[in-house]
């Protein structure tokens, strides 16, 4: 009795009745979906074999079905699970090979008597019949004399008879013997292929099918055939996976690879943020590069470009370890102009940490000629900050004193500085003290002859020659008034000179001559400028570098323009430079200036501001002007001349021979103007820049600095007056998008509803231009903005 379901673990066999066999060989646990080699024998002859799935159905002949219900792991080894088994043994047998040969192909029909009459085709349908059964008998004979033994490790395709049993023809026929061996070759590979879990396709299987039958049909050149197209089939299939094989293992390499290279950049770009965020708590500025170069990192990151965002990042990091190093602070203080000798006080002390990177632990130290009480330290100073100190102070000298301090502090990374640096502080021996030394005028017959025609008369101060008066006319107007002390014949000639130079330029950034007169005695009447002259702002020490660049930026366009003209002004000082309530500088005192075409003579010039050619030569040109600025430029960056020796002796030797320190040594801020200025500060003029050069590099300073001023300050109106000065240097420079910008970003700070709609309009003039590519006059243009700036009220 055969059971409706039946399990078979791999290898094991079932026993179906009268010698039928079935084996579950082996099982391909790779396929899709699973597979199963079956192989049916009896009495030691393996009759057929098949590769089944999962719900198909094993058919032999009309003998044997049954249907595979389920393939799955066992506890020890694979198992199968058969349903719907049927076997019939007395059913008509179909062998694998040769093909069996029914009876009723050789047994004719015998007809009836009355079908036929003749008798003899009966005899002849039974000898037929008897030789048709002596043909099958041989046969099986032949079959049972050489079995194929079955084979319980090897499975073997399914849907067709295995290679049988030779008969006698066929092991003398050498061509059915050639066509054995092929098709034996075909199914090794084929079966060696499937081992290492390469998946045949059905088609190839089938042809070695087709080959057996062909073999066993007798066909042997079919077969051989049929076997060497699955030979070639079962290699291209093995040589297509092999390659599959191959190139998976080539692309888990490049995934692994990749993966690493991600950890690598990842811990790389994780490194340069923690870098960037202590290089922020240590105060350190000017770090729009090193957030630039790890933007562009977590942009290939992001792009999966894992090599170049790990480059990128370690250049980050290279940037701030050199931000680092290269950072200090700067600790710099604002003392008052006046006190009273021998008194005790209390003063306020101004301290400003002008560095690059926050402050600590901030003493200060003054000489003998100062006593202080309640001077304590200072814990901590950030970069742009300030603090006032509120000490008690009596001056132990009298007159303009010098005094002398130290300043020793170190930064967040515990580095320790100390500045030493010396002031001169007016010490009265009254209650008044003066804030910024004046003069009072003189009584001279000149000053008393010009009341007759001035309602007013103020003493500003004195040159060579003459001396200059704020006069305020009868009609009410404001004029600066040049006169000369003496009317000898060689302080005339100078005089006039003047006139006839001063006459040739017209410029926003030179004292305008407005006019000359004879009488009542000889002097001329000049644009009078509001705020005082550079070297009284430098008394209180270095300046603010964006305002020391807009005061070099614009000296440096007038002595353009004038040099443009052939003409030399040979003293560019702080005495000569006159600065506006706005911030606007203008050169003044063309008296000792050379015209370029005539005598390169100098008559006179300011000591510690002369070059080498003019010490030891005697000569100017053009370059000397150049000299002269940036020797300026150096003293508003720093606080101090480093040519001026205090004797003119040791003055005129340091002209000649001494090469200072870079700027930017003393205040870090100003490093990026260290190569332009110490060009200007060469001794050989050829090697000093034009005018039109050290313009334009100062205006991209400017430009590369504006954002790092921006991040020090949170207060509107600085953060306004920061932008209103770009615009205006933007406007002198001709660089119109870059003055639109500046304005449109004040625009969004400004709240006054009357401000906002000047500047509205200024913007709305400007993209016009811009837009129809409208040539715009820079003068023209800085006029405008000059106007804007003082109806809303803005300093730049």
């Amino acid at each position: 009795m055969i059971p409706e379901r039946k399990t078979l673990t791999i290898g094991e066999t079932w026993n179906l009745g009268n010698g039928y066999i079935l084996t579950a060989q082996s099982i391909d646990a790779k396929a899709t979906p699973r597979q199963v080699w079956f192989a049916i024998s009896k009495d030691g002859h393996q009759l057929d074999d098949k590769v089944l799935s999962e719900g198909q159905t094993y058919t032999y002949g009309t003998i044997f079905s049954t249907r595979i219900d389920g393939i799955f792991r066992g506890t020890t080894s694979d198992m199968v699970q058969l349903k719907d088994t049927h076997f019939a043994p007395t059913g008509v047998q179909v062998t694998p090979a040769p093909t069996p040969i029914r009876i009723t192909d050789y047994v004719r029909h015998t007809p009836t008597p009355q079908e036929d009459d003749s008798s003899i085709w009966g005899w002849v349908g039974l000898f037929a019949g008897l030789g048709a059964l002596l043909v099958l008998w041989l046969s099986r004979k032949s079959e049972s004399s050489a079995p194929t033994p079955v084979n319980s490790t090897k499975p073997t395709v399914s849907g067709g008879a295995g290679v049988s049993g030779d008969t006698s023809m066929q092991r003398a026929d050498p061509h059915i013997n050639e066509a054995k061996r092929v098709i034996q070759s075909a199914e090794s590979a084929l079966w060696g292929a499937m081992r290492k879990g390469v998946k045949i396709p059905q088609n190839t299987q089938q042809l070695l099918q087709d080959a057996k039958k062909a073999l066993a049909a007798g066909d042997s050149a079919s077969a051989k055939m049929y076997a060497h197209k699955c030979n070639k089939n079962v290699d291209a299939t093995v040589k297509e996976f092999e390659q599959q094989k191959a190139e998976q293992a080539r692309n888990e390499r490049e995934q692994r690879a990749l993966e690493q290279q991600r950890k690598e950049a990842r811990e790389q770009i994780e490194i340069a943020i923690d870098s960037l965020e202590e290089a922020r708590k240590l105060g350190i500025s000017r770090m729009e590069n090193a957030e630039h170069l790890l933007t562009i990192a977590q942009s290939f990151f992001d792009s999966r470009k894992y090599s170049e965002a790990k480059g990128n990042a370690e250049k980050c990091q290279d940037a701030i370890n050199k931000l680092i190093e290269e950072s200090k602070p700067n600790i710099t203080l604002k003392l008052p102009s006046g006190m009273r000798h021998n008194y005790w006080k209390h003063y306020d002390i101004i301290i400003t940490n002008n560095g690059t990177a926050h402050a600590k632990n901030i003493t200060i130290t003054f000489s003998k000629a100062l006593e202080t009480r309640e001077l304590e330290t200072i814990p901590k100073l950030n970069v742009g900050e300030q603090q006032t100190l509120r000490i008690k102070i009596r001056p132990t000298e009298a007159g303009d004193a010098p005094i002398d301090y130290s300043i020793k502090f170190s930064d967040l990374q515990d580095r320790a500085y100390e500045i030493e640096r010396t002031t001169t502080i007016q010490i009265s021996t009254s209650d008044e003290t003066r804030a910024v030394p004046m003069h009072p005028a003189p009584v001279t017959p000149t000053a008393e002859r010009l009341m007759e025609k001035y309602a007013r008369l103020e003493y500003l101060g004195g040159g060579s020659f003459a001396d200059v008066y704020k006069a305020t006319k009868k009609d009410g107007g404001v004029v600066a008034v040049k006169v000369l002390r003496n009317l000898d014949e060689r302080a005339e000639n100078v005089f006039f000179r003047e006139i006839s130079i001063w006459e040739k330029l017209s410029h926003r950034n030179i004292v305008k001559l407005l006019s000359p007169h004879l009488k009542p005695v000889p002097h001329i009447e000049v644009e009078y400028v509001d705020g005082g002259n550079l070297y009284e702002a430098l008394k209180t020490g270095e300046m603010d570098v964006q305002a020391a660049c807009q005061i070099a930026f614009d000296i440096a366009r007038a002595l353009e323009y004038a040099h443009s003209k052939y003409v030399l002004h040979g003293d560019i000082n702080p005495k000569n430079i006159l600065l506006t309530s706005t911030g606007e500088a203008k050169i003044t005192d063309f008296g000792l200036a050379k015209v370029a075409t005539s005598s390169s003579i100098v008559k006179g010039y300011t000591l510690a501001y002369a070059s080498k050619e003019q010490v030891e030569k005697g000569r100017a040109e053009e370059k000397t002007d150049i000299y002269q600025l940036g020797l300026t430029f150096y003293v508003m960056l720093t606080g101090a001349n480093p040519f001026d020796a205090g004797s003119r002796y040791d003055t005129d030797e340091r002209v000649r021979t001494y090469s200072p320190d870079p700027p930017g040594k003393y205040n870090p801020r100003a490093g990026g103007l260290d190569e332009i200025i110490m060009r200007c500060l060469s001794k050989d003029p050829g090697e000093r820049p034009s005018t039109r050069e050290l313009r334009e590099c100062i205006y991209e300073f400017v430009k590369k600095n504006y954002s790092e001023s921006l991040h020090l300050s949170e207060d509107v109106d600085t953060i306004i007056s920061i932008n209103c000065r770009l615009a205006m240097l933007a406007a002198k420079q001709g660089d119109l998008p870059e003055c639109l910008s500046a304005l449109r970003y004040a625009l969004g700070k400004v709240s006054d509803q009357s401000a906002r709609k000047e500047l509205n309009k200024m913007i709305a003039w400007m993209e016009i231009r811009i837009k129809k590519d409208i040539v715009t006059d820079t003068e023209a243009l800085a006029d405008q903005m000059g106007i804007l700036f003082k109806k809303v009220g803005w300093r730049w």
